[in-house]
């Protein structure tokens, strides 16, 4: 499935730092979870697509989760940024799917 992708599942963490690197393995499965979560929330709201503010107050995930989420989804090319689309000063995004 292409929404499976390595990068959505990967946590990123300071290299030399077992505490860091330990943290991001424990992540690891709720970050794919939460990814997919976004990716759904984005997916439903179809050609109107949405802001991370507004999916981050829809889902009740924090908002630099999302943002964490929304990057790694736009690198996979699950998520496209509008350019030139703002709603209250935010970016929107669509899902590709």
């Amino acid at each position: 499935m292409p929404y499976l992708q390595p990068s959505i599942f990967e946590q990123p963490y300071q290299a030399g730092s077992d505490t860091s690197r330990e943290a991001a393995e424990r992540a690891r499965k709720f970050i794919g979870r939460q990814g997919l979560t976004v990716l759904a929330w984005f997916v439903a709201r179809g050609a109107y697509g949405g802001t991370q503010r507004e999916a981050s107050e829809a889902l009740g995930i924090g908002r630099p989760s999302v943002c964490a989420r929304c990057h790694a989804l736009e690198q996979t090319g699950q998520l496209v940024k509008l350019p030139g689309a703002t709603r209250q000063r935010c970016a929107v995004y669509v899902s590709m799917r």
